[in-house]
Formats: structure tokens, sequence, C-alpha cells
């Protein structure tokens, strides 16, 4: 069951929901960044009874909140050296979908976010003056369950066995991530096909919400929307404009992480756990999002 409640979360909840896999192993591989290595401390679990797969478990969050527009361009993000229970994340500038011209929200800020586990996330928000400034807005908790690609800056990580099969299992709505860092040379093309993305989305019955978002700094792109199920998500990038471009610009054999115009990135899909807060203005979210779509 989804649950929204306002920010900081209780951590029961998110236990609640893998409450079959208490007993785990812990390992600690590393993973290389540019000039430096760091410890990601990735847990490994292995149910101990029941004959399950071997699978990692971790979270995701997807955060909004308001600052002011030359705090959000100057933002980075925080670091996971620094950030207790981080693995990685990614910050940038919303800039909802439209069918014309763009129109970023300069002082609405995104940030994506892969964790060590619940605990890291309630500490990060609790104690942290980024992470308190984004209790004061939107954010969910994110189970991942489909996954193209890796997540940004964490190359070596298997994002495939981390999601297993547990897409089959998925019904009622579902998020997605697509991210990466766009080729500076292909921008003009890239805002060109994007934009009959965009449209597709918004002309979509079965989407809930959604936003792109961008980093000028970083070359950080990406989309965070909402669906009513795996299967609409999965739908609209088979057909028009996404199926398109698909068909065109991607190409796993010469960039499994990437297309035409992104690299160091890909597609996630993922079971939302938890929704809380709320931000105002335009393109509103709020934790009651998913309300109507419970049980369907």
């Amino acid at each position: 069951m989804l649950q929204s409640k306002a920010a900081p979360r209780r951590r029961s909840a998110v236990k609640a929901s893998i409450s079959d896999e208490q007993n785990f192993l812990v390992a600690t591989p590393r993973y290389k960044r540019p000039g430096r290595d760091v410890q990601a401390r990735v847990t490994t679990v292995a149910r101990q009874a029941g004959g399950f797969p071997r699978r990692l478990i971790m979270l995701f969050t997807a955060h909004l909140f308001d600052s002011n527009p030359l705090t959000a361009l100057r933002r980075s993000a925080p670091s996971a050296t620094t950030t207790p229970g981080l693995l990685q994340a990614r910050t940038a500038v919303s800039a909802p979908f439209t069918h014309g011209l763009p129109k970023p929200q300069l002082g609405r800020e995104v940030m994506l976010a892969c964790w060590e586990d619940d605990d890291a996330i309630d500490r990060f928000l609790a104690s942290d003056a980024l992470g308190r400034q984004m209790a004061a807005g939107w954010h969910a908790r994110l189970e991942l369950v489909r996954a193209v690609g890796i997540f940004p800056g964490l190359p070596d990580l298997d994002l495939q066995e981390l999601a297993g099969d547990k897409e089959r299992s998925v019904t009622g709505p579902s998020v997605a991530f697509t991210l990466g860092t766009a080729y500076a040379k292909t921008f003009p093309q890239f805002f060109k096909v994007n934009k009959g993305l965009e449209r597709q989305f918004l002309d979509t019955p079965d989407t809930i919400w959604g936003t792109a978002m961008a980093n000028l700094r970083t070359r950080f792109v990406a989309t965070l929307t909402f669906w009513e199920s795996l299967e609409h998500a999965s739908d609209y990038m088979k057909s028009g404009a996404h199926g398109a471009a698909m068909r065109d610009h991607y190409d796993p054999g010469k960039d499994p992480t990437g297309h035409t115009f992104v690299t160091g990135g890909g597609f996630l899909g993922f079971r939302p756990l938890s929704i809380s807060g709320s931000v105002g203005g335009t393109n509103a979210i709020s934790e009651s999002l998913l309300a109507a779509y419970e049980g369907r």
C-alpha cells in the first residue's frame, strides 16, 4: 500500500515493504569515479530460506523543492563521500512539459538519488542542511523494478540484478526516470526530438504527472514521470514520437547507457513506496498524487 505522510517519514513504513528480507549479508564493492575511488556501501541481500535468488536492496528517491533561481543554477548535488548512506545523486532545475517553447521553473529544484537504505534518507532529511530544505518540499521513495542502462555515477552497479523480476508483480501506478549526460554538440537536435516526446506525454491519457529537468553546468538531463501502470509507460516508449526516437537514435551495441544525444544513464522504472509533502504553483505535486489510483 502506498503511503503518504509529512516528511521526514518514519522509517518503519519502507522496512515493512521489505519485511520478508530482513536477513541479509553486507558486502562493500568498490566503484570508480573520475580521479578517485569511492566506497559504495551497497547492501547485498541473500534470503536465508525459501529459495529466493540473491539480489540487491537499495532505495531511490525523487525530490522537488523551491529555492531561488540563482541558488538553483549554482546547486551542486550532495556528495556520496560526505553524506552517509548516499550512493549517488543528481540535481537539476525543473522544466515542466509543454506543447510549445520550454518554460523552466528556475526556482524549483529536483534531485534524483540512490541510497543505501531507508535510514540514510531519514538522516539526510533530518540532519543535512540541504536535506532539511528538501524535507519542506515533496519527495517519493521508490523501489527499482525495471532497468535499462545505469544510474549516472554508478557504472559498476548492476541495476538489472537489483530490479530482478520485480516488475512481474507490480500493479498500480509506477514511476520512471530517464536520465544521463547530454552531448553539447547535439543539444539543438536533442531539444527538437525531445519536444516531440513531451507532446506525446501530454497527449497520452494514461499519464499522471511529469516534468523534465536539466543542469546546464553538468549537462545532466532527465525526466521524472508518473504512470497509471508500468504497462502504460512501456506502451508510450514503444509508440509515437518516442518509439521513432528509439529506432532512430538508440543503439545498445554502440552505447548501452545512452543514445545519439545522451550517455551515462538509462531508463529506470519504479514501484512507489511512499510520497511525502507537496510543492505548489506551476506543475504542482502533492502527497495525494496517486490516491485516486490505489487499488486499481
